[in-house]
Parts: structure tokens; sequence; C-alpha cells
């Protein structure tokens, strides 16, 4: 049983079967499709798909400009979100996370100072960071990191928001982002800067816009046709998919007698702690269970020393990293399936 396996039908193989057959396969009419059937699910009136979650965020800040000032974001998430700041020219902080994994809001007030720019929350396995009472924020821009949270109930907002459609994701695209806000202007900032500054691309000036002008130095992180005709063929089926989630989601709880799940997650880690981690990710992987750790906190990792971080600045977020397991919870997956799972990880456990 694999981690997070991507759930691909006869039906997501003709979709991209008919994209092929178009002819047209960089970013297209399907790509707009795509992007409007997504739409609902980000809480917000507009979107730009992109080539990845990372590329989404990259782009979000650059809009942003954050060049040399500072963006806060969580130790305890995938170093994509860290590098998409210093790509964009940021200086990445940090703040510790809750038991739950996710930043700690109630440390934001202190960590902000005169170069802070944006906070940058990460919404981690699917849980929604809560950050309804911090008044320190007004001033700042926020960019939530929403690549874990497709189909969680996100508060309305006039927030920034970048989502994932990575092949481990509810929803994949084989690779894929998109940035939704309130503001068109912002989603037609992100197109340009997408498609390499250019202020129109190939679909569009095929059908009629002739002229193009390059209106500053953008990057190609646009998202193919073909790719958005996977996305959409799995939108048709995601509810049934996030229903089953939840499902094993609850099936897991019950049996360990805890409450990871809540209602309004998209259910798409189910992590826990344990002092036996390392010998339960062994273990497992020898009766062919695939686990995962989330994650290695970032703010130790070789990459970003010369930040000046150092071990025991955020300390739940190195407890989370040296203890904590993420089971598999693919949709496809038996209800024997989810019990052999749980039966392994106590038989290992209690010896």
């Amino acid at each position: 049983m694999i981690l997070q396996k991507p759930s691909i039908t006869e039906d997501d193989i003709r979709a991209v079967g008919e994209a092929l057959k178009t002819g047209w396969l960089g970013t297209g009419e399907i790509t707009r499709k795509f992007e409007q059937a997504v739409l609902p699910y980000t809480g917000h009136s507009h979107c730009a798909a992109t080539s990845s979650c990372s590329a989404a965020i990259e782009v979000a800040l650059r809009i942003t400009d954050v060049k040399d000032k500072e963006v806060i974001t969580s130790p305890n998430t995938f170093c994509a979100t860290v590098n998409a700041i210093i790509r964009a020219g940021g200086i990445p902080r940090f703040v510790d996370i809750t038991e739950d994994g996710l930043m700690d809001a109630a440390l934001l007030e202190s960590s902000i100072t005169a170069r802070t720019r944006v906070v940058m929350p990460v919404h981690f396995a699917g849980k929604v960071v809560d950050l309804s009472a911090i008044k320190c924020l007004k001033e700042l821009s926020i960019i939530e990191d929403c690549a874990h949270t497709l189909g969680a109930n996100l508060p309305e907002s006039d927030n920034i928001r970048c989502f994932s459609f990575y092949p481990t994701k509810p929803v994949t695209t084989i690779d894929g982002g998109l940035i939704s806000c309130n503001d068109s202007e912002f989603i037609e900032k992100a197109r340009i800067l997408t498609q390499q500054g250019v202020n129109n691309n190939a679909w569009e000036r095929k059908n009629g816009t002739k002229i193009s002008s390059v209106l500053e130095v953008g990057m190609k992180a646009n998202m193919p046709n073909v790719n958005a005709s996977l996305g959409l063929s799995q939108l048709a089926r995601f509810d049934a998919m996030q229903k089953r989630r939840r499902e094993i989601f609850r099936i897991l709880d019950g049996r360990f007698e805890r409450a990871w799940h809540k209602e309004g997650d998209s259910c798409h880690l189910y992590c826990f702690l344990t002092d036996k981690r390392d010998l339960l990710l062994n273990e497992l992987s020898t009766r062919e269970i695939i686990t995962g750790i989330h994650y290695l906190p970032v703010h130790l990792q070789p990459a970003y020393q010369y930040l000046g971080y150092k071990r025991g600045d955020f300390p739940m977020a190195e407890k989370w990293g040296n203890t904590e397991l993420t089971l598999p919870t693919n949709p496809e997956m038996t209800d024997e399936d989810v019990r052999f799972i749980i039966d392994s990880v106590k038989e290992i456990i209690h010896g």
C-alpha cells in the first residue's frame, strides 16, 4: 500500500487522450475550463492555473514584492515553501507549530518586525490555520499555502491562496498548481508572469490577439491543456473520493481511539506522533505498507543554515520531525486494507 497513490481511471485516460487529439497541448480552452471547475473549492472569485504549487507561491510573492523583505511561515512544511520565498527574493522566517502540526498563530505577533511583508500559513495535512483572532495581520499580506487543503472548509477571505495538483494530492494534473484570490488584476498579473512576462499566450494569439509585448521578466509556469484535462476529469469524482477518505480517517480514529479527523478537514494526511516512529517506518515497509514523514523541520536543513536558526529554536516542529509518521489513506483502499494497517501498527508498537 503506497502512501499517496494517484487514483487514475479509464475516464481520466480517455480525457487525456481526447486532449492530445485536439492538437493544442499547451495552455488553452481546457485549462480555462479546469480553472472554472476548481474555483468553487478555493473560496475566491478568480484563479489562474500554474505548473506547480511552488510556482504559484513564487508568482504570488513576486507580485506582492517581497524582495529583501521577511516572509513568516511554518518550519513544518516541505522545502518548496521556503524555496519559493527565496527565489522571489524574500527572507524566510519561522514560528513554531501547535500540537496538531499547524503554525501557532499566537506566536505571530512577537515575530513580526519592520521588515515583515507577508505571513504564509501552511494549512498542513488538510487542517486549516485559524487566523481570525490575529489583529496584527491587518497591515500585512497573507498568502496561504493550501497545497494540502483542496476540499477543506476554507473561510471566505481576501487573502491569496496557492493550491497543488501534484501526483500525491487528492486531485492531480500530473503536476500543477493554482493561485486564487478576489482581485482580478492580481490574477491577470499572475497569468502574465507565468507565461514569460508576455501579455498574451499562444492560444490567445491563435484566436486573434496577434501583437505580444514582454511586460516584465517572467517565468515558464503555465498549466498546459493536457495536464488540465486530467484534473478536469478527476474533479468530476472528487467529492466521492473525499467521502471515501473521510470514511478511512474515521476508521483509523476509531481504532486508534483519537480524533485526528475533524469536520471541515480535507483529510489529506493521517499523522500521528510516536517514539517508535523509525521502528514502525521500517517494519511496516516489510509488510508493503509505505508510510511517510511530514516533515523534517526545514530550519535544520543544510540549505537554510545561512538563515541562522539552530536546533532548539522550534521545539514542537522538531518533536514532529523526530516522531511523526503518516499512514496510507488512498481512497481505493478497502476496509480490510485499513484494518491490516491498524493491526500492523498495534502489533509493532506493543510487540
